[in-house]
């Protein structure tokens, strides 16, 4: 296999693993509801849907983050010639993000584990699951704040090289830059059912989708 076809089939990748990671946020929470509902659903769904449904869906997080860190390789390959330095930092900082992603989606297993047990609390319980779910939310939002950090720098990384450098990517392609996507989440939560329940719960990974589709095809027939 030639390079280009290396580059191809990791961009091919990406998007399988973007499709991996929303089908295991689907599993974990997904249902018939609106974006301004999400919270509250899927909090229940979590609490209510089979046991081995939830672990299921959360462990596809790990495996989709592989082909993610392919997709990023794809798009290292398409900015490399823009300095190769910041492209290696830009492939670092996006596996770093990745990474966390994974484990940010696999902790809401933990979180739906300790609301399956708000059922058989009583009310002098109350206070300790209370103390229990806000503290496995702290838990599992810090990776969210990590995997936050290293995307935004290497988002700065690479818009740099694509306004001010040489790449193989048209300088449109930042309008598809996944954190300026990310920009319109809030918008999500005006959607009705039940596309408010897909696209706001699976939204990130909607964003990244869109991105690597993009950036495959318009990199496809690149030398």
């Amino acid at each position: 296999m030639d390079n280009r076809n290396i580059i191809r089939t990791a961009g091919i990748a990406g998007i399988i693993g973007t499709i991996l990671m929303f089908a295991g946020d689907m599993i974990m929470y997904g249902g018939n509801y609106s974006g301004s509902e999400y919270m509250e659903a899927s909090r229940r769904i979590m609490s209510e849907i089979p046991l081995l449904r939830l672990m299921a869906g959360g462990a596809i997080g790990p495996a989709a983050s592989v082909l993610y860190c392919l997709g990023f390789y794809h798009v290292f390959a398409a900015i490399r010639q823009g300095s190769l330095f910041l492209s290696k930092i830009f492939l670092s900082l996006s596996v770093l993000m990745i990474i966390f992603a994974g484990a940010f989606h696999a902790g809401f297993v933990n979180i739906g584990l300790v609301l399956r047990a708000k059922n058989a609390v009583n009310e002098i319980d109350m206070e300790i699951f209370n103390a229990l779910i806000k503290q496995t939310n702290q838990y599992v939002w810090l990776f969210f704040y990590v995997c936050a950090g290293f995307g935004i720098l290497g988002t700065i990384i690479f818009l740099f090289l694509i306004l001010f450098r040489k790449t193989g990517y048209p300088k449109w392609i930042v309008i598809f830059t996944p954190a300026l996507l990310i920009l319109s989440y809030s918008l999500a939560v005006l959607l009705p059912a039940p596309a408010g329940g897909i696209i706001y719960g699976g939204y990130l990974n909607i964003v990244f989708f869109i991105f690597f589709t993009v950036s495959t095809v318009v990199t496809w027939k690149q030398k």
